[in-house]
């Protein structure tokens, strides 16, 4: 399993919306691990994603 994540940080910090992204990532990411499938993310995310 494979999964690419970029992420393009604006600044040094992430603020809060690039926390949600980047957790909302690495969950999704997790869950993508259990699909035997390759599966490339790519950043940005809208700001509100439809299932949150």
């Amino acid at each position: 399993m494979e999964v690419n994540i970029q992420i393009e940080r604006r600044s040094k910090t992430l603020d809060q919306g690039d926390r949600a992204r980047l957790g909302h990532l690495v969950g999704m990411a997790r869950f993508l691990d259990q699909v035997p499938i390759p599966i490339f993310v790519s950043t940005p995310l809208p700001a509100r994603h439809p299932r949150n």
